[in-house]
């Protein structure tokens, strides 16, 4: 077995480990490129990331401002990675089980700590605020820097705090972190009132009338907040009366379609909601007032709305469909038969068409799909396509996606005109090895 360039144990190796954080504190560490991304001192000692967060829980004595300078120094550090929720959310909930909930039966790790009930007679004094404001701190970090689950614990932590009366939470529930300049974070003019809140990720806009000047201020707030280190799962609750939707059935109702179908109206604003799609786009990444089978990544709308007005933005469906999650995301599922009623089957839509089907797990077939694909040139185009894939389970299922589950009965010759038949009889062949 290798050897490690990099420490594990704590014990025996106290004397370093002080060595880690003084240089931590100092802004003075650095962290390997290399998984498992050890830290690093300048004098080229490794130690593993978590020996070292485990050691100064242990060894450091609870106070707001020193926990918070250390674990925002670890997070500039490696901005590309937040590690540290897992050893933080072990030592939190040491915390709440001592002093502040009934701790479970050590054997049962479900349950949340939010629903466990308080200690008998519990009383919180200033000396319990310190402990929550870092409670605080850690569920805004999950918020920002985390995956898109982390929010889960993140609300958690919130409604802990809230609970035991935080008065950090109080603030944050009003105004958010605090670390976005005000101004970036609300606007109110004759126009819009908006409102970003960075630590419950989200964005409220109330426009009064409908107008490029209202789209364009709504969209600058936005792109302004997407700048800084808003979270990148985050919702958006756009409200205007008589609110514009976009030509795609089934879409949900919400905020997001009903700002991009008003705002796309205006040429003028194509290119801030291209900034927008550049912004907001990340993968395993997703609005969170959108659940279930209307999950989506953000930018979805907004890709939507443009690739519905102009071929011209065929290049960022096409990046879209690229980044989407296809194990979790079948939202765009709906604009599958907007683009084909849009653009019909071309040298240029056919392409897409096969990646939107072969974008999700099972793209459902659509009674209206064959209405495009039975024409001779279609079906050229579909036989074109054919080629460019690797394996005969893909293909089928990109028949069934289009022609439906009868795709290979004799019966589907009704649709079709002799040659077209012909040709639709040569997509069913195997793929030539």
């Amino acid at each position: 077995m290798a050897k490690l360039k990099y420490l594990i144990e704590v014990e025996h190796n106290e004397a370093l480990l002080d060595c880690f954080v003084t240089a931590i504190l100092a802004g003075e560490c650095q962290i390997s490129r290399h998984d498992p991304h050890p830290l690093r001192l300048a004098t080229g000692e490794q130690f593993l990331r978590s020996s070292v967060i485990d050691y100064f829980l242990k060894t450091q004595t609870f106070a707001l401002e020193l926990y918070i300078e250390f674990f925002e120094q670890l997070r500039v550090f490696d901005q590309d990675h937040y590690e540290d929720g897992y050893l933080l959310g072990e030592w939190i909930e040491q915390v709440l089980n001592q002093k502040y909930i009934v701790a479970e039966d050590t054997d049962n790790q479900w349950g949340y700590p939010q629903n466990k009930p308080l200690k008998p007679d519990l009383v919180i004094t200033e000396q319990d605020q310190p402990f929550l404001s870092f409670m605080c701190y850690v569920a805004i970090c999950h918020m920002k820097y985390g995956a898109s689950y982390a929010s889960v614990t993140a609300n958690e932590y919130f409604n802990i705090a809230e609970k035991l009366g935080s008065k950090r939470w109080a603030e944050i529930k009003q105004s958010g972190s605090g670390q976005i300049d005000p101004a970036i974070t609300h606007i109110q003019d004759h126009d819009i009132q908006a409102q970003a809140n960075d630590a419950l990720a989200t964005i409220a806009i109330t426009a009064n009338h409908h107008s490029l000047t209202t789209y364009q201020k709504s969209l600058s707030f936005i792109n302004r907040l997407l700048k800084t280190d808003f979270p990148k799962s985050f919702s958006i609750n756009f409200q205007i009366a008589h609110p514009k939707v976009l030509a795609i059935e089934n879409l949900p109702d919400c905020g997001q379609q009903h700002l991009f179908a008003g705002a796309v109206q205006y040429p003028e604003l194509h290119p801030l909601i291209l900034e927008y799609i550049a912004l907001s786009q990340h993968q395993h990444h997703w609005y969170s007032n959108l659940e279930g089978e209307d999950c989506a990544m953000p930018s979805t709308f907004a890709v939507f709305a443009l690739c519905l007005v102009d071929q011209a933005y065929f290049p960022v469906l096409r990046s879209y469909l690229k980044n989407v999650d296809d194990g979790h995301q079948s939202i765009h599922q709906h604009f599958s038969l907007a683009f084909l009623q849009r653009y019909g089957v071309t040298a240029d839509s056919a392409p897409l068409v096969m990646q939107l089907i072969l974008s999700m797990q099972e793209h459902p077939p659509h009674p209206e799909f064959i209405q495009y694909f039975k024409t001779t040139a279609a079906l050229n185009l579909l036989f074109v396509e054919k080629q460019h894939l690797q394996d005969d389970y893909r293909w089928g299922y990109v028949l069934y996606s289009l022609f439906g589950r009868k795709y290979e009965s004799a019966q589907m010759q009704h649709h079709f005109e002799p040659e077209a038949w012909a040709i639709y009889s040569q997509l069913l062949d195997p793929l030539l090895d």
